[in-house]
This record gives C-alpha cells, structure tokens and sequence, in this order.
C-alpha cells in the first residue's frame, strides 16, 4: 500500500517536503501545489517551484501537479514541466475552492465531459512527447456523484498511471464525510490503479481502507500527516514512532525549514513569524494549548521560538 503525501498550498512547500523526507520519512511520493498560469503566464512563485523540484530530482520523490480549464493552459503548463526534466505530472480535478472552481478549474470542470476529454488530450499528447507520464487527481463530482461515474468512459481507455480519487463532492469543501458508496462504485468501474483520499488521520484508517479495497494501489494522505508527520512511517513499520523520537524528529523538520524561511523571507521578523506559524496549524494538535496559543499570538522570533521550544518539551 502506497502512501502519497497530498499537496497543500502554503503547508506542503519545498522545505516542507524536504525536511520531512530527510527526518521522518515513510512517503512514497510527495505531490507539489499545483501550478498554473496567470495572465497567460506562469506566476514567479510557480517559476521557482518548478526549478527547485527539478533542482531535487534525485533528493525525493516528488509530482508537480497542474490545474487548467483549457488545453491552451495546460499545454503552456506541461511545457514548463518537461522543460525541466520532471518525468510525470499529476492533472487537478479536485479543487474545491469557488474561486478556482467557477472558472471551470479543479473539480469544477468534472461537470463537463468534453472539456475534461480536450483537457486530458492534451495533457497526455504533450507529456508523452517529452517523455512523460500522467495521473488524474479527482473528486466524485461538483454537484452530482454520477459526474465521476460517467467520466470513467473518458478515463478508462486513456495511457494514464493512476487516479486519486477523493469521494466528496466539490460544493462540499471539505465538509461532511466521505461518500465510500460512491467511492466503492468508482472503484468498481476504474481500469487504473486506484489511490484512495480523504479523511485518513490514522493507521488505523488506512488498515480500513486497504482491507476494505485490497485491489487499491495506495492511499494519498494530507491533513492527517501535517497533524502526525510520522503517521506514514508508523503505517509502514506496523508500530507506532516512540513519542520522544517522534518529537525529536518534528524538532529536525522544524529547526530545517526555519532555517531557509529565516536565508529567503524578506521584510523582517514578522514575516518569518507569519510563515512558521502556519507549520502548526495542524500540527500536534493534542499538544498544550496555551503553548499553540503563545505560538499564534507571537509577533517576535524570539517569542515564536520560546513557543514551539514549550509545545515540544511538554507535547
């Protein structure tokens, strides 16, 4: 069972990434926040993602991830990508956010088959010309369940690796539970390997889902292993990551991406600050609360520092 480390914009950055695959580990493959063009263009932000994943070819396994509404889009897209080197790109369909979605982005083009198909075309003639590959990340659908149903007619007879499929629907964020009908029902009628998304904050969760679909290729996890970074290790050695080692090791990822935060941010402390507060939005969530507290409120490094020194020392 495969555990893919699902991308999250403004969590699961390079430094990020890294520092989790050098101290903890357990992932098989880390996806990247999708990129996409702006204004026609890649914005500068993007630019650098895609040169610092071609930069750690090699370092950790690692897939950009696109999101477009047309085959312009995504043909300028992948462009960038194999230019780079980066053999296999993952194609965002699952995109909740309105902002996105009502430009007929992420899940809000699964509604319309035919713009998927042109979509899909493209991305496909384009990646395997450079010599690359494809994956599908999807949802069950904007409005209705059966849009994922009737797209498995596009998606089946297509050269794609893999999809990820996480059974709720757009309009539904992510609220409610997982429809595991629907996701039994897609599993059913796929011909790809199959990764399974949502919810899964355990080992025990993805024991559950292994058992109950034992054809799945693997699982693709995010909020649950910013909660628990050892959550994939633990899954994989069967036992759980001793506590003082498992803080030890959120330490490590810490004291790294602190580091290239503290060399790249500029504009001074407060914006380090604002940065790394985001690192534990999720993060050990059953730790001391006036110490997750003190780390929201600090406005210094110092005092931001005192803070996730406490929160380790009595997590």
């Amino acid at each position: 069972m495969e555990i893919l480390f699902a991308p999250l914009q403004g969590y699961t950055e390079a430094a990020y990434r890294t520092a989790h695959h050098r101290h903890i580990g357990g992932v098989d493959n880390y996806y990247i926040p999708f990129v996409r063009l702006e204004h026609g263009k890649l914005l500068r932000r993007d630019v650098r993602v895609l040169d610092r994943a071609a930069a750690d070819r090699g370092v950790l396994p690692q897939t950009p991830q696109i999101i477009a509404s047309t085959t312009a889009e995504a043909a300028a897209v992948v462009l960038e990508i194999t230019s780079r080197g980066l053999g296999h790109i993952n194609i965002n369909m699952g995109c909740p956010f309105p902002l996105l979605a009502n430009k007929g982005k992420g899940a809000g083009i699964l509604p319309h088959p035919d713009k998927v198909h042109a979509l899909l075309d493209e991305v496909l003639d384009r990646a395997t010309g450079a010599g690359a590959t494809v994956s599908v990340k999807m949802r069950s659908g904007w409005e209705k369940m059966q849009e994922s149903m009737a797209l498995l007619e596009i998606l089946n007879p297509l050269p794609l690796t893999h999809i990820i499929m996480h059974p709720r629907l757009g309009r539904q964020g992510y609220k409610g539970e997982c429809d595991m009908e629907a996701f039994a029902r897609f599993e059913n009628e796929c011909e790809h390997p199959l990764y399974y998304n949502g919810d899964l904050t355990t080992a025990a969760d993805i024991t559950r889902i292994a058992s109950a679909w034992p054809r799945l290729r693997g699982v693709m996890i995010g909020r649950g292993l910013l909660a628990d970074p050892a959550l994939a290790l633990e899954y994989s050695q069967g036992a759980p990551m001793p506590r003082v080692a498992r803080l030890a090791a959120i330490g490590k990822i810490h004291t790294d991406v602190y580091a290239e935060y503290e060399a790249r941010i500029e504009g001074g402390q407060s914006q380090l600050v604002k940065k790394m507060q985001a690192f534990w939005e999720y993060l050990l969530p059953e730790g001391d609360r006036k110490a997750h507290k003190a780390i929201r409120k600090a406005t210094t490094t110092d005092a931001y520092l005192r803070a996730v020194n406490t929160l380790l020392a009595g997590a």
